[in-house]
């Protein structure tokens, strides 16, 4: 299995170096790509972890490159690399979408901090509550070379980071509830619990109760408090699998809980 790989886009031949140096130092592959037209062969066939352009490349201006890389890889980081930079160059370059401006030459050290936070998944740096890599839980890895596979994981990757709420569409047994925990996996709530609830398999009644949780008394032989799903998934995921056949009703009080961040429990 190919590792996946840094696309360099520049005529400078040095890269070249640089590519073997990083075979031996990083499972990544550096590929050095002398003109717009083999960097575009690249991505449609590695899995790529980012792009590098020269800000002064032949035959095409960087920025309508990154537009264009953008706008078929929309969240794949694109770097730009100026001989000269300029003030005006970052500023019009992070305009239009660049990851960051970088001065060149670039030193060793600089390009692995670069590659490893992307190998990471910008796990470069800790913060409380969150696991170290060493100690993430173990999951079943993705294995795919399809490109359309290759770009729906990418932007996993990178909807992981936020705290969006994801809707997966696919027809039953196409993996929905795998890719799923890849999402936790790759998030920083990784360390926290994954919940999963088929809401097709209780009635309307008692799902509210599962996934809202009740008061004591709220109905009869509640005799205590409950916590919902959502409770029990605080600081993790909450998978809810078979979304469309919930009733409208707990639909219209789940869409609160998604816009407001707050539950009310039953009674």
């Amino acid at each position: 299995m190919q590792n996946s790989c840094v696309v360099v886009i520049d005529p400078d031949r040095s890269w070249e170096d640089w590519g073997r140096r990083g075979v031996k130092s990083l499972p990544v592959d550096l590929i050095h790509s002398p003109s717009p037209g083999s960097g575009r062969e690249v991505l449609r066939e590695r899995f790529t972890l980012a792009v590098l352009i020269a800000e002064d490349l032949p035959g095409q201006e960087a920025k309508d490159l990154l537009a264009e890389i953008k706008g078929e890889h929309p969240f794949l980081p694109v770097y730009i690399i100026s001989r000269r930079p300029t003030v005006e160059g970052a500023v019009a370059a992070m305009r239009q979408g660049a990851q960051d401006y970088l001065a060149a030459p670039l030193s060793w050290e600089k390009l692995e901090a670069l590659i490893t936070c992307h190998l990471n998944n910008g796990r470069g740096v800790s913060w409380p509550g969150k696991l170290k890599d060493s100690e993430a839980p173990q999951t079943r890895p993705l294995i795919t070379r399809d490109p359309v596979m290759l770009h729906i994981l990418r932007m996993a990757k990178a909807v992981a980071s936020t705290k969006a709420t994801v809707l997966l569409q696919g027809e039953s047994g196409t993996g929905k509830e795998i890719l799923a925990r890849y999402l936790h996996a790759q998030s920083d709530r990784a360390a926290g619990p994954f919940v999963a609830v088929n809401c097709a398999a209780l009635p309307e009644g008692l799902l509210e109760s599962e996934l809202f949780g009740h008061e004591k008394g709220a109905f009869t032989g509640a005799l205590g408090r409950k916590l919902g799903k959502f409770e029990l998934a605080h600081q993790g995921t909450l998978l809810l699998d078979e979304i469309s056949e919930m009733h409208p009703h707990l639909q219209a009080k789940l869409l609160r809980v998604l816009q407001e961040n707050e539950i009310d429990r039953v009674g």
